[in-house]
Order: structure tokens, then sequence, then C-alpha cells
């Protein structure tokens, strides 16, 4: 006689253990996943900000060391433009050696050593021995330390180009190390927004005596936000 073989398989209540067990297993690594994928995200948005800030960072820096000296000055913003932070500075173009530049009396030529950008220097400015923000922004008509340029400079010859200002000047302080000057263009500002976090450059709105942050009838570049 044959005794019947006796079936093998799962409980009704070994099934429903598997499946809450699966269910726990399945929720924790979904939890893994996505809390993995959150931070993943945070990362690169981390990167990111970095990545423009670091930009912004080098990018003032170069600018700033290119600056005229005395023309570097910071302020913030009053009224409406509260919460604004600006640094402001004008660029150096180029630079030379000038030769018979009017420190007695006032004049509208002068000579300078010919130098490579000569040719792109048309109706900028000059400077000389520049040392605070006064003598840089506030120009007395006829005795400024920076004064405008009136077209282009002469042609090249022995070695020299003529200089023709807007109006006769005296440059104020003669003893410039190495007779040296400076070819400049208009004022430029950074400035940080801390009420939207937006970081803009400004240029091409002129010289201020008293500084007005931000620039007024300006053209403005946003940086970084």
């Amino acid at each position: 006689m044959h005794l019947p073989k006796k079936q093998s398989g799962f409980t009704l209540v070994e099934l429903i253990a598997v499946i809450v067990l699966l269910g726990i297993i399945g929720v924790g690594v979904t939890g893994y996943i996505t809390t993995s994928a959150e931070a993943y995200r945070e990362v690169t948005r981390r990167d990111e900000i970095a990545q423009v800030g670091r930009f912004a960072v080098e990018r003032i820096a170069r600018e700033v060391k290119a600056a005229l000296p005395g023309s570097v000055r910071r302020g913030m913003g009053i009224g409406a433009s509260s919460g604004v932070e600006c640094l402001e500075f004008v660029p150096v173009l180029a630079s030379s050696v000038y030769i018979n530049a009017p420190f007695v009396s006032p004049s509208d030529t002068f000579n300078v050593v010919d130098f490579p950008q000569a040719a792109d220097m048309t109706d900028m400015r000059v400077a000389i021995y520049t040392i605070n923000n006064t003598e840089v922004y506030t120009q007395p008509t006829g005795n400024s330390f920076v004064a405008a340029i009136s077209g282009s400079l002469s042609s090249a010859s022995n070695g020299e180009r003529t200089i023709t200002l807007a109006s006769a000047n005296r440059f104020p302080r003669e003893s410039s190390v190495a007779q040296r000057i400076y070819f400049v263009d208009q004022p430029v500002s950074f400035c940080l927004d801390t009420n939207t976090d937006q970081l803009t450059r400004y240029e091409d709105y002129g010289y201020n005596g008293t500084p007005v942050f931000p620039p007024t009838g300006a053209s403005a570049s946003l940086l970084a936000e």
C-alpha cells in the first residue's frame, strides 16, 4: 500500500509575511534612491553656484587689478536702492611716458612716447599721478589730474605722438613715477543687490564727483544671481 506524498508549499500566512517584508524593503530602497537623487541635485546646484561665484570674483579681481591708481571706491545705495553695495573704479586701457606734459601753465597739446594701443585712444582721457578718489572723479576745468582727449592722437613721429586735449589743462602734480601717463575711459561699477542677490556690472555712465550707487544712465549687464 502506497501512502500519498505530502504536498509542500507556502501557507497564506507565509505569503502575507513575504509580501509585507518585500513592501518594507521596497519602501526603504525607494527612499534611499530618492534621497540620493535629491543629494545629487543639491550638489550639482551648489557646484553651479560656486562656478558662477568663481567667475564673478575672478572677473572683478582681473578688472580691479588694471584700475587707475586712486580710482577704487565703494559705497552703498540709498533710498529705493538701499541694500545695494557697489565697487567703482576707472579701468586703465593703456599707458605710456609723457615728454612735455603741462605742469606749470595750461596747454592743450603735449607729446608722449609712442605705444602699441595709441591708434585706439580716440576721445579717451589721460591721467597723471592720481592718488585718491577726489583727484580722479573731480575734474576742475584747467587744473585736473584727469583730462579729456579731443579726437585721436597724432601719427607717430620720431617715436612720439602728440595728444590734443579737449581744453587747455595743467596737471597739478609733476613728480610721477617714471613719468607715467595713463589712458582711461569711463568708470565701471560692480554692484551687489543684497535684496535680490544679483551682481550687476555698470559702465558708460560718466564721472560723478559724488558717487551715485547704483549708477544712473548706465549700461548694465547681469553677472550672477
